[in-house]
């Protein structure tokens, strides 16, 4: 299903957690090797990548990007109309 040998960087944006809350707060890059090993388990397991990415997370997952760089919001500048 994937070839695990090409996946070096799994980034995920978690869901925004209630009112107020900025979904872009909340990121996580996984390693190489917590990649390859999220990408191993897909494949054993014959599901996608996010797919085994959401069953395992304790928050909601909003997206999830392999591979490549995201642009992040800083979060001081992304709430100011919350003020």
């Amino acid at each position: 299903m994937y070839d695990c040998s090409k996946i070096h960087k799994i980034t995920i944006q978690y869901a925004s957690e209630g009112p107020g809350k900025y979904a872009a707060d909340s990121w996580k890059i996984l390693t190489e090797e917590e990649s390859k090993a999220i990408c191993q388990i897909a494949n054993d397991s014959d599901r996608s990548i996010e797919a085994v990415l959401k069953s395992h997370s304790a928050k909601p997952i909003r997206s999830i990007v392999i591979n490549q760089d995201v642009h992040m919001i800083d979060p001081s500048k992304a709430n100011v109309a919350a003020e």
